[in-house]
């Protein structure tokens, strides 16, 4: 919890709260945790608040029935842990229900920023489900440090999703003040790889699984099983052709391409973005003959990700294709919208 940040943003709130953190006692692999272990009680305790009616309570008037863990990037861990060490199975509500229905985490690989490279916690639940999602980025990661997953379960309640076409962090993921250097800012200006960042919309794939796994809990309905990327021997298999990774959840930008997705691990560009290659106009016009062929089949695609449960239909408007006519022009190639 970044509680300066906290008061900067309403002192008076904010002032009075604090947390004991001694790095001598809480460590993880022989190191400072770099986790709050309040954390996992705080969590629970605002999962139980949520639940409670309460006329002064945050959901004062509305019946809430479920409670959902949806914790992304390095908060993923904590939440991981809560599961790990048995607290999903301990902190119950007075009823002996669970505090928390679901979980779905994301963006993440466990393990990376301290402790031991695991992928299924040792008090995984058998009441609900628990949902990892990656990005292309912690894909290509456990692919290159040969960490397998664990195959996909209905009881457990377990699921691996591995988008692809999306980053570890996108440009709307900075929080207020914070600044991120971009790929061609740090000693790679030369390198075509490393030019500009993918910002694609990733939050219509992921709440795409926001939605399914909301079924399973609500329905029984499993969520579907997603396949997994390729791998090799030293990463994962590429398409030679657009250089799209093979296999994974597929949105249509990555369907219907008009970029390489590339990760850190792979470019060395030497930031926390993510990167993209845009496809030459001779590439565009071999693929697609023309922007208007570009925007057919894109559209298609986004039809057909729609179908397989990819994008929910009330987001599929809003989804453009991200490289535009200028991408079909002789002296550049498509701009990022």
């Amino acid at each position: 919890m970044n509680l300066e940040f906290m008061r900067r943003f309403d002192y008076p709130r904010y002032a009075p709260l604090g947390s004991y953190y001694d790095p001598k006692r809480f460590l993880r692999g022989g190191a400072p945790d770099p986790f709050l272990p309040q954390a996992q009680g705080i969590g629970a305790e605002l999962a139980l608040l949520l639940r409670t009616p309460s006329a002064d309570g945050p959901m004062a008037g509305l019946a809430v029935r479920r409670v959902y863990v949806d914790s992304w990037a390095v908060q993923a861990q904590v939440w991981f842990d809560y599961l790990d060490q048995g607290r999903h199975q301990q902190w119950r509500r007075p009823d002996g229900g669970p505090l928390i229905d679901a979980y779905m985490t994301g963006r993440f690989s466990y393990g990376e920023v301290a402790g031991a490279p695991r992928r299924i916690p040792r008090g995984l639940p058998a009441d609900v489900p628990f949902v990892t999602v990656y990005s292309q980025s912690e894909t290509v990661h456990d692919a290159i440090e040969h960490i397998a997953l664990p195959p996909d379960s209905d009881r457990p309640m377990l699921r691996y999703v591995e988008v692809m076409g999306t980053p570890h962090l996108r440009a709307a993921d900075l929080g207020t003040g914070e600044v991120e250097p971009l790929p061609n800012q740090r000693g790679h200006g030369d390198d075509p790889r490393c030019q500009a960042i993918y910002d694609e919309p990733a939050e219509l794939p992921f709440s795409a699984l926001l939605d399914a796994m909301d079924r399973w809990v609500r329905t029984g309905a499993p969520m579907p099983r997603y396949p997994r990327v390729v791998r090799t021997a030293n990463g994962v298999r590429r398409d030679p052709r657009t250089q799209a990774i093979v296999g994974g959840m597929r949105p249509p930008w990555i369907t219907v391409p008009a970029f390489e997705y590339w990760t850190d691990f792979e470019t060395g560009c030497g930031t926390v973005y993510d990167s993209k290659r845009a496809f030459s106009p001779a590439q565009m016009r071999k693929l697609y003959g023309s922007y208007a062929g570009y925007a057919r089949r894109f559209a298609a695609a986004t039809r057909a990700a729609v179908t397989a449960g990819i994008i929910l239909p009330e987001d599929a408007a809003s989804l453009v294709p991200p490289a535009g006519p200028e991408a079909f022009a002789p002296s550049s190639g498509p701009s990022p919208r």
